[in-house]
Parts: structure tokens; C-alpha cells; sequence
């Protein structure tokens, strides 16, 4: 029952007026669970046709696909102004945009969000336009209207139904029953609902993914809300994944500069189909070097690692055509390493033997920095196995430098990568490497090299070595 709505003893008719009541007079938490009743049990039949909304716009339901499977249900405006929403059945009954339907008669659907606020379609062409009043009281000037919407001519119904809403929740109209009596009542008198019942598990997670329609963007930027939205898309549907995108558009690049928001675009990339990243794509490389700056930023590398895993090749060519014309700057920064040796392990052969042959002349001075030597190992585990062995050559032409590599804590990688390759250099490192193992330190650091030309002992050995000394002591 709404608050401060004086009681009556008798309903209205089955099909009584609807009218907007202000934000300030929204159900509490106990009127809005009542409303929660049992899914009505309609056929894809029953929802196409012609029906009327309650702000007046004309709704028109038919199958969007050759196969009559899909519907989709477009609102039109006195003006002409079209909106095209997704109708769909779920686990929990029909859902129209982000909202449900709660009720149903032959004459008549309610469709309802988890805070309370419905809107009942009645059968048959509309007939007349929207009340400006009512239009009045969720926009109070044309600015906040664009705000709230996403083309800023959307009606407020179409604003209530469509998931990519932008803007605050509260300034969009909400329709009641003009009598005072609870909602649950006004269910069970006229669409004969059996019981009311609390929500399930399943239902309520439903509803707060629906919760998060036209929020993503502001829940992203926060440390919690980012996890929230995270999750959604994990346990959602591909309606639910396409919607929070969606509200992702245009926010890309802040995304990446964000430290919550960039997990979102990350999550994005991984459960959703490369086709429906290409938005994301487009943003990524709208001007020139945007993808170098991806590559070393702190948050943005983290993104491409994802693009290079889930996209098609395709899609990303011209990231990484940008990447390889830049390979000498990126081998030795921070972040832009991890984006090569990523490339080695999700590029196509093509990319990963470009890669590589851009390294080769690189090799003695690259070598000296540990981010670039990390970048060498990758490619002598990863690129095409010709490549893999020039790059061995080229480390093996100077063997006072490559001796000195097994001496240092950020070559022994490479050293290793070697010793473990097949053919023979493997063999023309192993052989030099043991000639001078007088030099060899057995510090920690050089314990991969030692155990990889069977130098150490195994830990067994040693530590019954250890425990006999002790005793004997």
C-alpha cells in the first residue's frame, strides 16, 4: 500500500486509470515484496500484437527473428520517436528491458522493477498522447532530460524499460493503482494470482542484476561496486552482459585510467564474444598511438593481455601492428614487456615470427635488462622453432657474453630457455657452460642454471648430507 494513501473499502474497476505518483511516495520495503508474486504463466502468443502503455506511447510486439523465437517490442511516440526493446523469457518469466512481468490478463501486462515501479501495457492502439504534467515531473528542464537518457528524446517510459539508461533511477516516473489498497490485493482481484511468495535465491540475484541497469558506470569507478558488476557479468546471462556493456560505451579510456573500472573492461573481455568487443576495439584505437599507450600503461596492459587472449585476430590487427613497430621501447618498460611476452603466447604465428625477428639484432643489448630478458625467454619457449634458433645463434656468437648471462640473476632465464631447447645449440650451450663451471657461483640465483646441466645435487642428497654432518658432530 502506498504511504499516507487513504484506505477503501472498494476497488476500482479491472482496468482502472494509472497514474505517476511523486518519487517521495514510494512503496517501503514490505509493499514492495508483497508485489513479488508468482511468475503468470504466458505464452509468446499472448505478448504479440498492439498494446498502449501507461504514459500513452503506442507498443507494437512482434518476433524479431526468421525463426519466431525472439520478440522484440518498439515503442513509438506520438512524434514518430522509435525504441526498439529486447522481450525475452528467463528463469523467472518474461522480461522487457530491465523489467518483469508480475501480472498478466487478457487485456492487460504489468511489468514491475525489484523497487516497486510498474507499468501496465493494455491491448490495443494508443489513443492519445502523454500528459506534459506528468512528462513534467521526472524532467524538470531539457538538460536533465539528456542526462537520463540515452539519446535525450527518449519518453520516461521508454526511459523506465530501456537497460542502457543513463542517469539517476529516482527521476523516472512510477505508476500505481489510484486506490489506497495494497498491491498484492490488487493482483489477486484481478489477475487471480494464487499466493504471494517470498523471492528465491535465483529471483532476487535476478533482480539485482536488473538493479544495476543504468548504475554500471557509476558502480565500476568504486572499489565494491566494481566487484558487483564483475559478478554479473560472470553469472549473468548474455542479455545481462550485453546491457552492462552497453553502458560502457564511451567510457572506455576512463576505464583504463580507473583502478576499479579497468577489472570491469577486463571481465567484459573474457565472458563475452569477440564480435560483441568490437565497441571496445574501436574506442581503443581512436587515435594515433593509442595503442603503444595502452601497451605501458599501468591498468591499460592488463587489457590488452585480455584482447590478445579472446579476440580474434583480426579485430586487434592494428594494436598490434602499432606494438611491433615499437618493439625496441617496450622490451625495456615496466608494463610494455608484459604485453610482448603476452604476444609470444597468444599471437598468431605470423605476429610471434615478426616478433622475434625483431629481436635478433637487439639481442646483445636488450639481454642487459632484466624486463628484456624476460621478453627473449618468452620467445625462445613461444616463437616459431627457426626463429627460436636464430635467436639462440645469435645469444651463442659471443660466448664471454653468454657465460656472464648465467652469472647475472635477470640472464638466467634466457641462459635456461636455452639449455632446454631442442637441437644444437642446446647442446653448443650445455657444452660451454661446463667448461667453465668453476665460475659459477651456487648462489641462489644461479641454482636454475646449475640443476639444468645436473650440477646441483638433488635437495634429498643434501639435506641427508647436512643431517650426517650434524650427527656426526
Amino acid at each position: 500500500m502506498c504511504r499516507n494513501a487513504p484506505s477503501q473499502t472498494t476497488h476500482p474497476g479491472p482496468f482502472s486509470k494509472v497514474k505517476a505518483v511523486p518519487v517521495q511516495t514510494q512503496l517501503d520495503m514490505v509493499s514492495r515484496r508483497e508485489m513479488f508474486v508468482e511468475r503468470p504463466n504466458v505464452q509468446i502468443e499472448h505478448l504479440r500484437g498492439q498494446w498502449t502503455d501507461s504514459n500513452g506511447c503506442a507498443v507494437n510486439v512482434t518476433f524479431s527473428d526468421a525463426c519466431q523465437a525472439q520478440l522484440t517490442a518498439t515503442l513509438m511516440k506520438p512524434n514518430g520517436h522509435i525504441t526498439d526493446l529486447n522481450l525475452h523469457a528467463t528463469s523467472n518469466g518474461w522480461q522487457c528491458g530491465a523489467a518483469h512481468l508480475t501480472a498478466a490478463s487478457e487485456e492487460q501486462l504489468w511489468w514491475m522493477f525489484r523497487d516497486g515501479r510498474i507499468s501496465i501495457w493494455e491491448r490495443g492502439p494508443a489513443t492519445h498522447l502523454p500528459q506534459s504534467s506528468m512528462i513534467s515531473k521526472c524532467f524538470v528542464d531539457t538538460e536533465e532530460a539528456s542526462q537520463c537518457t540515452l539519446s535525450g528524446c527518449q519518453s520516461p517510459i521508454e526511459a523506465f524499460f530501456n537497460p542502457h539508461q543513463v542517469g539517476p533511477r529516482n527521476s523516472l516516473p512510477i505508476f500505481f493503482l489510484e486506490d489506497g489498497n495494497s498491491h498484492a490485493e490488487a493482483c489477486h482481484g484481478l489477475f487471480k494470482v494464487d499466493a504471494v511468495t517470498p523471492m528465491t535465491e535465483e529471483q532476487s540475484a535476478s533482480s539485482e542484476k536488473a538493479s544495476l541497469i543504468g548504475n554500471v558506470w557509476t558502480k565500476a569507478r568504486h572499489k565494491d561496486g566494481c566487484r558487483e558488476v564483475q559478478d554479473a557479468l560472470g553469472t549473468g546471462d548474455n542479455h545481462v552482459r550485453a546491457a552492462i556493456a552497453s553502458e560502457l560505451q564511451g567510457h572506455i579510456w576512463d576505464a583504463v585510467e580507473c583502478p576499479h573500472a579497468n577489472h570491469v573492461v577486463q571481465k567484459c573481455i573474457v565472458e563475452m564474444c569477440p564480435e560483441a568487443l568490437q565497441f571496445m576495439i574501436e574506442e581503443l584505437i581512436s587515435w594515433n598511438g593509442a595503442a603503444m599507450y595502452l601497451a605501458k600503461h599501468r591498468y591499460g596492459c592488463r587489457i590488452f593481455e585480455r584482447l590478445l587472449e579472446h579476440c580474434r585476430p583480426d579485430q586487434i590487427q592494428e594494436m598490434v601492428g602499432e606494438v611491433l613497430a615499437n618493439v625496441g621501447a617496450l622490451c625495456t618498460h615496466s608494463f610494455g614487456n608484459y604485453v610482448l611476452q603476452h604476444l609470444f603466447e597468444y599471437g598468431t604465428e605470423d605476429q610471434r615470427q615478426q616478433l622475434a625477428a625483431l629481436l635478433v639484432p637487439r639481442i646483445s643489448r636488450l639481454c642487459a635488462d632484466s624486463r628484456a630478458a624476460a621478453v627473449i625467454a618468452k620467445a625462445l619457449e613461444n616463437a616459431p622453432s627457426e626463429e627460436r634458433r636464430c635467436i639462440a645463434r645469435a645469444l651463442l656468437q659471443d660466448p664471454d657474453h653468454f657465460f656472464q648471462l648465467a652469472s647475472l640473476r635477470s640472464g638466467q632465464c634466457v641462459v635456461v630457455a636455452v639449455l632446454k631447447m631442442p637441437g644444437p645449440e642446446a647442446a653448443e650451450a650445455r657444452q660451454l657452460l661446463v667448461d667453465r663451471r668453476g665460475g659459477l657461483s651456487s648462489s641462489s640465483h644461479n641454482r636454475a642454471v646449475l640443476k639444468c646441466l645436473g650440477l646441483v645435487k638433488p635437495e634429498v642428497q643434501q639435506n641427508s648430507q647436512r643431517s650426517a654432518v650434524n650427527g656426526g658432530a
